[in-house]
């Protein structure tokens, strides 16, 4: 098993759109056992994915009221052998603020799980808060999804300095340049930008840009995962996203 957060400080950065899309990849084309946990109290992904928000969620796994294995929901589009989800729910901004206290030990509760699962894929709230710290620290690996523009950029340092403070074990696989206009004489400067301070980090970006598309907009309308809506991959996000995470199976066994 290998658990890979998607992390950025910074919203409207497509994080959640990338760990919807890592998680319909691996399950759906890769055929890989997949569990997809979301800690973000928004719990985008949960809903884009068709998950059932009205039953057991994260917030009562970390609080000791259900196990993890109840409340993982299977999607059936996606579903290989065991590909699920736990989804997010508005009460984890409780645990984030103080009000909720954590209660269980989450790492031994995946490492249960370890014959079973192959990727564990964790979606993170655009906060470098409590639950992201969790996050991290149980992070085999790291993916920071970045928009072109000057102010997710300046933001990307905090992730690495997150990461290195609560997991120095944990990688920080590559950075990942979202909703791309490459044609843009700005947008290539803040490629470069990116570059630098990726380079900083002693991290990459890694070589797929992600293009911006309406593709992943109906597939979430519809509650499919991309490659469910998308499985010939016919438009520029999706096989965008299937050669990034080619990228990343290249990297992470």
């Amino acid at each position: 098993m290998k658990i890979i957060v998607v992390c950025n400080r910074k919203g409207g950065c497509g994080k959640s759109t990338t760990a919807g899309a890592m998680y319909s990849y691996l399950s759906k084309v890769a055929r890989k056992n997949v569990l997809l946990l979301d800690f973000d109290s928004q719990c985008n992904v949960s809903y884009a994915l068709g998950a059932d928000l009205a039953g057991p969620t994260l917030y009562d796994v970390l609080t000791g009221q259900v196990t993890l294995q109840d409340a993982m929901q299977f999607i059936p589009e996606e579903t290989k052998d065991f590909s699920c989800l736990v989804p997010g729910s508005e009460l984890l901004s409780n645990v984030d603020n103080g009000e909720a206290e954590i209660k269980i030990d989450l790492k031994a509760e995946l490492k249960a799980l370890d014959d079973v699962i192959d990727y564990v894929i964790i979606d993170t709230a655009p906060a470098l808060a409590l639950l992201t710290g969790l996050s991290l620290s149980i992070a085999d690996n790291v993916v920071v999804p970045v928009v072109a523009d000057i102010y997710n950029i300046q933001g990307m340092q905090g992730v690495g300095e997150l990461v290195a403070d609560v997991n120095p074990d944990a990688t920080i696989i590559g950075i990942l340049l979202t909703r791309y206009r490459g044609r843009l004489v700005a947008v290539r400067r803040l490629e470069e930008m990116a570059e630098e301070v990726a380079a900083r980090m002693g991290v990459k970006v890694f070589k797929t840009k992600i293009r911006e598309g309406i593709t992943v907009v109906e597939a979430a309308m519809l509650q499919q995962g991309l490659f469910g809506y998308d499985s010939d991959c016919k438009s520029n996000v999706a096989q965008d996203y299937a050669q990034f995470v080619q990228e990343i199976l290249a990297e992470v066994k």
